[in-house]
């Protein structure tokens, strides 16, 4: 099997389990290559080192979790894997530019006036075939 294949299929696996507890000696493991080997054929064949793609992985899990949820932030760094809150928020804002919970409330905020739009317009078109 080789080297880009076996990558492959270790994206595949943390992206439906990446709130495991992944070590790189595990994922190396499961791909049977050596950790260096597996460090750089991933970021050849998939972008990234096997670790920041996790995390990136991680965080677009978690800002899933924040605009459609009304879980707490702990609750959502539970359920996507990461184990330190503060470097949730910090990572959170160096990738996406606010925090967690400012992030929450720019989408609800956007979400509540693309509905007042919406509802505008219906009020308007309504109106026109009056």
């Amino acid at each position: 099997m080789s080297s880009k294949f076996k990558c492959l299929k270790l994206k595949d696996i943390l992206s439906e389990k990446p709130d495991h507890h992944w070590t790189v000696q595990k994922m190396a493991e499961i791909v049977d290559l050596s950790q260096p080997h597996l460090h750089r054929m991933f970021k050849i064949h998939i972008g990234a080192a096997p670790m920041a793609f996790l995390g990136d992985l991680r965080l677009e899990n978690a800002r899933d979790l924040v605009e459609n949820t009304s879980l707490q932030m702990k609750q959502i760094c539970f359920k996507v894997g990461i184990l330190d809150g503060s470097h949730f928020t910090h990572n959170f804002k160096k990738k996406f530019g606010t925090t967690p919970t400012g992030h929450r409330r720019l989408h609800q905020e956007k979400i509540q006036a693309e509905e007042l739009s919406d509802r505008i317009g219906q009020e308007m078109i309504g109106s026109a075939k009056q």
